[in-house]
């Protein structure tokens, strides 16, 4: 079974968190989602958070990544997938998205439920994880 390595950085500034859409969504998703990459075979986990940070976001630093999940399941297309997930506390205001990212919204952690999420089980799940670390 082929395996896939995902890579998540979830912004957090308080108690809201930052979701992106991108310009073409994954897995024919629509709504929201943590800003993520899949990371080449061999690749380095580590490097391709801290190239997320660096590709999608001005006015974060890359040494900020905080490791908060890692998780394995079966996705939707049949694949392995191997997911590690970080988070990066920093003030909303200095945040900006860059182009790789189609939109980027503020939400309440609270209020997640209520938002149009990509993957909204998982992606609800993961906030959880993010807040309570």
């Amino acid at each position: 079974m082929a395996t896939k390595v995902i890579v998540n950085v979830l912004l957090k500034s308080g108690s809201e968190v930052g979701l992106v859409q991108y310009p073409d969504m994954p897995d024919q998703q629509s709504g929201f989602m943590i800003a993520s990459a899949i990371v080449p075979e061999g690749g380095d986990v580590e490097g391709a958070a801290r190239d997320i940070v660096q590709t999608h976001f001005d006015g974060l630093m890359q040494g900020q990544c905080k490791l908060f999940a890692a998780e394995s399941f079966i996705g939707r297309d049949g694949t392995w997938h191997v997911a590690i997930s970080y988070f990066v506390e920093s003030s909303k205001e200095s945040i900006r998205a860059k182009d790789a990212v189609k939109r980027m919204e503020w939400i309440s952690a609270d209020a997640v439920t209520s938002f149009e999420l990509a993957h909204p089980g998982w992606t609800r799940s993961l906030i959880r994880k993010a807040m309570s670390s």
